[in-house]
């Protein structure tokens, strides 16, 4: 949702995204931060070539992979993380020690992210977008910790 836009409901509510996240505008006009219940805030830690979101008790884990533009997809695994689940927002080529250009990216670069997620929680979920959707269902295809795929305009 592109920023200062909101979507209403019939209640009278809407939720905003304010950039970092969605937050409910009651009638009141007031703006509330929209956690899953039991979720404080999340911790954040920056890894090598990533960023690990993780909420206090989390109820799964997921990998969320950009597509082409190279970048860590951090604000994803905020909002994942916000509604409790442990999120690795996963910078895949272009970093520290990896392929400068988005070929022949070495499936391993996966395998390591998910055992890293399967330590904070067993059920492992992969959400990638373009790019990183096909990157996400070759992961899937070869790891049996995965659960589930999120593949958001995959090309195949």
């Amino acid at each position: 949702m592109p920023r200062g836009r909101s979507l209403s409901g019939r209640s009278g509510c809407a939720l905003r995204d304010q950039g970092g996240g969605c937050y409910r505008t009651s009638r009141s006009g007031r703006d509330e931060a929209r956690y899953r219940p039991g979720v404080s805030s999340p911790v954040e830690t920056d890894v090598e070539n990533g960023v690990v979101c993780v909420p206090s008790t989390p109820f799964a884990s997921a990998l969320v992979l950009s597509g082409s533009s190279g970048r860590s997809d951090v604000e994803r695994a905020r909002l994942l993380a916000r509604h409790g689940v442990a999120a690795l927002a996963l910078r895949y080529f272009g970093g520290i020690g990896q392929p400068s250009g988005l070929c022949e990216i070495p499936l391993e670069t996966f395998y390591t992210a998910v055992d890293t997620l399967a330590q904070i929680h067993p059920r492992v979920v992969l959400i990638g977008v373009s790019k990183g959707a096909e990157a996400a269902l070759s992961v899937a295809a070869t790891d049996s910790r995965v659960s589930l795929v999120v593949a958001i305009a995959p090309r195949l």
